[in-house]
């Protein structure tokens, strides 16, 4: 990868800050708590051994989760492949204007 790309790549990097969420301590116990009886429920259909090992609802919950995620990488991904486009649509505008002004 040359230095060009890299710094390209750089370049384009998008973070979104996040402010952390104060919890107070009962609010930490709740939230361990709701944690612990979901992996009890994980670990019980594990050791049940019935086709997937988990909690079904657990199982749905992620099934979710990953199908929203792809939802939102394709928009990216739509929404990229679309700049890209309309970058090379400018560049050979930009080539064109330079190739008559040569003439």
């Amino acid at each position: 990868m040359s230095s060009l790309e890299y710094a390209l790549r750089a370049k384009n990097i998008q973070n979104k800050p996040e402010v952390n969420k104060k919890l107070t301590a009962q609010q930490q116990i709740a939230h361990y708590a709701r944690e612990i009886e979901r992996l009890k429920v994980d670990l019980k259909a594990s050791q049940s051994k019935n086709g997937i090992f988990l909690d079904p609802d657990r199982y749905e919950e992620l099934t979710n989760l990953a199908r929203e995620r792809e939802e939102r990488s394709a928009f990216t991904i739509k929404a990229l492949e679309d700049r890209i486009v309309a970058q090379d649509e400018q560049l050979e505008l930009q080539r064109s204007t330079l190739g008559h002004k040569e003439d």
